[in-house]
């Protein structure tokens, strides 16, 4: 029996064939790359969305000053020319 008998108290262990590791690797990574690409790409989505917040704040904490910066530039050189 394989596995833990619990008549004996031992634990039998089966040995896995070379042929078995390889069909079990080859399942694996045919699955991943599916599913790896996907994840990838809703990561990737939801960086962008994180970024996109981040800029939408500092926008709304610091846009006033900087339209004012810029108003204050803009003034500067027409009185210059």
């Amino acid at each position: 029996m394989e596995g833990f008998d619990s008549n004996n108290n031992e634990i039998t262990i089966k040995k896995i064939s070379d042929n078995q590791i390889n069909r079990v690797m080859f399942m694996l990574k045919n699955k991943c790359s599916s599913n790896c690409k996907a994840q990838a790409m809703v990561e990737y989505i939801l960086l962008i969305m994180l970024i996109a917040i981040v800029a939408l704040g500092a926008f709304a904490a610091f846009g006033h000053q900087i339209g004012n910066m810029t108003n204050d530039a803009n003034t500067e050189i027409s009185n210059v020319g």
